[in-house]
Protein backbone atom coordinates (compact mmCIF):
# COMPACT_ATOMS: atom_id res chain seq x y z
CA UNK A 1 0.00 0.00 0.00
CA UNK A 2 1.28 3.40 -1.00
CA UNK A 3 1.93 5.92 1.77
CA UNK A 4 0.12 9.06 0.58
CA UNK A 5 0.73 12.33 2.39
CA UNK A 6 -2.12 13.65 4.48
CA UNK A 7 -3.81 16.93 3.52
CA UNK A 8 -2.01 18.56 6.46
CA UNK A 9 1.37 17.31 5.22
CA UNK A 10 0.58 18.56 1.71
CA UNK A 11 -0.37 21.97 3.09
CA UNK A 12 2.83 22.18 5.13
CA UNK A 13 4.91 21.26 2.08
CA UNK A 14 3.09 23.79 -0.10
CA UNK A 15 3.72 26.47 2.54
CA UNK A 16 7.44 25.66 2.63
CA UNK A 17 7.66 25.82 -1.17
CA UNK A 18 5.78 29.13 -1.22
CA UNK A 19 8.08 30.67 1.40
CA UNK A 20 11.14 29.42 -0.49
CA UNK A 21 9.85 30.97 -3.73
CA UNK A 22 9.28 34.32 -2.01
CA UNK A 23 12.74 34.25 -0.45
CA UNK A 24 14.30 33.45 -3.85
CA UNK A 25 12.44 36.36 -5.46
CA UNK A 26 13.66 38.71 -2.71
CA UNK A 27 17.25 37.53 -3.23
CA UNK A 28 16.93 37.87 -7.02
CA UNK A 29 15.49 41.40 -6.78
CA UNK A 30 18.24 42.42 -4.36
CA UNK A 31 20.94 41.06 -6.69
CA UNK A 32 19.29 42.82 -9.65
CA UNK A 33 19.62 46.16 -7.85
CA UNK A 34 16.14 47.01 -6.59
CA UNK A 35 14.14 45.34 -3.83
CA UNK A 36 10.57 46.59 -3.93
CA UNK A 37 9.56 47.46 -0.36
CA UNK A 38 5.95 46.67 -1.24
CA UNK A 39 6.76 43.24 -2.66
CA UNK A 40 5.20 40.21 -1.02
CA UNK A 41 7.28 38.94 1.89
CA UNK A 42 9.60 41.96 2.02
CA UNK A 43 10.03 43.54 5.43
CA UNK A 44 11.55 46.92 6.18
CA UNK A 45 14.67 45.41 7.70
CA UNK A 46 15.41 43.60 4.41
CA UNK A 47 14.49 46.66 2.37
CA UNK A 48 16.69 49.05 4.36
CA UNK A 49 19.61 46.65 4.08
CA UNK A 50 19.10 46.37 0.31
CA UNK A 51 18.89 50.12 -0.24
CA UNK A 52 21.94 50.86 1.88
CA UNK A 53 20.21 52.48 4.82
CA UNK A 54 17.61 55.04 5.63
CA UNK A 55 19.53 57.96 4.14
CA UNK A 56 19.22 56.39 0.67
CA UNK A 57 15.51 55.51 0.57
CA UNK A 58 14.29 58.45 -1.53
CA UNK A 59 17.05 58.14 -4.13
CA UNK A 60 16.84 54.34 -4.20
CA UNK A 61 13.08 54.32 -4.82
CA UNK A 62 12.55 57.40 -6.99
CA UNK A 63 11.01 56.30 -10.26
CA UNK A 64 11.00 52.62 -9.26
CA UNK A 65 7.75 52.18 -7.33
CA UNK A 66 5.32 52.89 -10.18
CA UNK A 67 5.51 53.75 -13.87
CA UNK A 68 3.13 56.68 -13.30
CA UNK A 69 5.20 59.55 -11.83
CA UNK A 70 2.28 60.77 -9.70
CA UNK A 71 1.65 57.32 -8.22
CA UNK A 72 5.40 56.83 -7.77
CA UNK A 73 5.59 60.04 -5.73
CA UNK A 74 2.55 59.01 -3.67
CA UNK A 75 4.01 55.58 -2.94
CA UNK A 76 7.36 57.11 -2.00
CA UNK A 77 5.65 59.59 0.35
CA UNK A 78 3.71 56.73 1.95
CA UNK A 79 6.89 54.67 2.33
CA UNK A 80 8.81 57.50 3.96
CA UNK A 81 5.89 58.16 6.31
CA UNK A 82 5.48 54.48 7.14
CA UNK A 83 9.18 54.08 7.86
CA UNK A 84 8.81 56.74 10.55
CA UNK A 85 6.37 54.41 12.32
CA UNK A 86 8.67 51.43 11.82
CA UNK A 87 11.67 53.23 13.23
CA UNK A 88 11.18 56.30 15.42
CA UNK A 89 14.75 57.43 14.60
CA UNK A 90 14.00 57.61 10.86
CA UNK A 91 15.48 59.33 8.89
CA UNK A 92 18.46 59.81 11.24
CA UNK A 93 20.90 56.92 11.23
CA UNK A 94 21.01 54.83 14.40
CA UNK A 95 24.02 55.06 16.64
CA UNK A 96 25.45 52.35 18.84
CA UNK A 97 23.64 53.71 21.90
CA UNK A 98 20.24 53.88 20.16
CA UNK A 99 17.72 51.51 21.74
CA UNK A 100 17.15 48.29 19.84
CA UNK A 101 13.66 47.54 18.58
CA UNK A 102 11.96 44.34 19.67
CA UNK A 103 10.82 42.41 16.68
Amino acid sequence: MENKPTPEELAIQAGKEYKAAIQKRIEDETKAGFLNPFGEGVNYEQFLKACGGKANVANYCKGMLDEDPTKDAEKLAFLLSDLKHYDKDFPAEKTEDSPKKNK
